[in-house]
């Protein structure tokens, strides 16, 4: 255990997973990944004749980037998986070079469409149907003669920036569909309508902004109670916004600052609602970080979670499927009422690479606590899971990136009443989860003392004209993982209630991957 003073509530190893373990030490076997090469985004879940299916963009010729296939396997649990014939090939002129992401729609007569981009020098959108609408594990797919159905991005768009089609909704008599794009040289969401899934109108842009780069993937669009959920990939990471839907303008209408949906590496995600249990799902694909060559696969699906929202905070939450319990195996360890610190640490007798923990400390806790985990028999190598419950504060350090209001100083304040200022007005702000103070004489354009509030933690650099402070996180940091990939600390803040006396982490370990869900999944962060 990794604390200064904390006391252990309950901390239980749920030892899975009931899995062959392959040659490669480091392959996860309980995640969904091919037998071998190159996999990357999740394209089109779906519930179909009792069987829930996956779609994944897939490179069955090498474990690099290349043309791109939709790769495919089927659950009736979510827990055990059957991989199956890959379901789209680039075989057509319009999508020679890439059947790139897109997501199913279950029509009114319970029959499936594939929308996706189609690649080739351009990108467009094309649909698929199934070839034996009783097929349960939906083998085969037909592309219609009508592809492509949308030839060219909105105006202003660039059609090298054009991809990712959402799940249809309908709204009025009119099915909806969201496309990624770049318009006017920044990102946006493109509204495209049809009452046949054949011809489709421009309709808008559904929501843009200068705040998240200049192109958005792998949109999704939802709604979760009485509030809408506009998911974006971009700059590198996944994002959400809670707002509302105005239907009479096609518009998004945004109730919160974009915040990320993990803290780690999680990109391009894709979410369906389950018919069968009435839930939100999202999938999300977890990127390695070296040359998988020598190996023969590379990346992984993150376990799918369950999405809801907390209305207390304004935040969404996700958390592991039920359905993960599955994979348990025996009933692992158990204990209760433990006292850590730095001179007592708590080492479980229990080892292993397929493991799910759940640990939860009393609080308030004296200095930073949590967890070691991947310990080497010599403890030189270890991955610390930590949790700070009170603001750092980072002398000479810049955040960089992250922003969504900044303000100015006028030179009658002193440094440290703008400092205090500033962390202050954080602390304020539930959507605020970190600040850099930049101090007089900073050589940037801006001469004046400011303060940036943001809505993530962005990576730290060393900058004498900043100051900056971070609110109570929760962080995986692995410079002694002994990986060979990149070792710098992933972090996210944890938002807690008032009346809360407790703090939870779990655990998800499965070889070289390690999931982990804070606080009832408030916070979530993937490596």
């Amino acid at each position: 255990m990794l604390c200064s003073q904390a006391t252990f509530i309950l901390f239980n190893v749920l030892v899975a997973i009931a899995f062959k373990i392959q040659s490669d030490p480091q392959r996860p076997q309980y995640h969904v990944m091919p037998p071998s090469d190159w996999m990357n985004d999740p394209n089109g879940p779906v519930y179909y004749k009792g069987y829930y299916h996956l779609f994944f963009q897939y490179n069955p010729s090498a474990p690099t980037w290349g043309t791109m296939h939709w790769g495919h396997a089927v659950s009736k649990d979510f827990a055990h998986w059957q991989h199956l014939p890959i379901a789209l090939y680039p075989d057509q002129p319009y999508d020679k070079e890439g059947v790139w992401t897109g997501s199913i729609t279950t029509q009114k007569d319970g029959t499936p469409i594939i929308i996706y981009t189609a690649q080739s020098n351009v990108e467009k959108q094309a649909v698929a149907l199934p070839k034996n609408v009783s097929d349960p594990f939906l083998i085969d797919w037909i592309k219609p003669s009508y592809n492509p159905i949308i030839s060219s991005p909105p105006p202003n768009g660039n059609a090298g920036n054009f991809r990712d089609d959402t799940t249809a909704w309908e709204a009025n008599g009119v099915w909806n569909i969201l496309v990624g794009s770049e318009v006017s040289g920044i990102g946006a969401v493109a509204l495209y309508s049809t009452i046949d899934f054949m011809n489709w109108t421009y309709s808008g842009i559904f929501y843009t902004s200068d705040l998240y780069g200049n192109m958005w993937e792998c949109p999704d669009f939802f709604p979760i109670g009485d509030s809408y959920v506009l998911k974006i990939s971009a700059l590198g990471k996944d994002w959400w916004l809670i707002g509302d839907y105005d239907i009479p303008s096609k518009k998004f209408v945004p109730k919160s600052n974009a915040q990320l949906w993990d803290s780690g590496v999680y990109y391009a995600s894709k979410t369906f609602f389950d018919p069968v249990k009435k839930r939100q799902i999202i999938w999300g694909w977890i990127a390695e970080e070296d040359n998988g060559i020598p190996r023969g696969w590379q990346s992984v699906q993150g376990l799918p979670r369950e999405i809801s929202i907390d209305k207390d905070l304004n935040i969404v939450v996700a958390n592991p499927i039920e359905e993960i319990s599955l994979l348990r195996v025996n009933p692992g360890y158990s204990i209760q009422n433990v006292i850590v610190s730095p001179s007592k640490d708590f080492i479980p007798p229990i080892k292993g690479d397929q493991l799910e923990i759940l640990a939860v400390f009393k609080l308030p806790a004296q200095g930073r606590f949590g967890v070691n985990v991947k310990v080497s028999n010599d403890s030189t190598r270890y991955t610390t899971i930590a949790v700070e419950p009170e603001q750092q504060f980072l002398n000479n350090t810049d955040l960089t990136g992250g922003d969504y209001n900044d303000f100015y100083y006028n030179s009658s304040t002193t440094e440290q009443e703008n400092i205090e200022l500033c962390r202050s007005t954080c602390d304020a702000q539930s959507e605020c989860v970190s600040w850099t103070y930049v101090r007089l004489g900073d050589p940037g354009p801006m001469k004046t003392p400011r303060c940036s509030l943001k809505s993530v933690i962005p990576t730290s650099h060393p900058n004498n004209y900043c100051v900056s402070g971070v609110k109570g996180s929760v962080a995986v940091e692995r410079q002694h993982s002994g990986t060979d990939g990149n070792t710098a600390t992933q972090a996210g803040s944890i938002k807690m209630k008032s009346n809360e006396d407790t703090l939870t982490l779990h655990i998800f370990i499965d070889h070289s991957m390690i999931e982990v869900f804070a606080q009832q999944g408030r916070q979530r962060i993937t490596r």
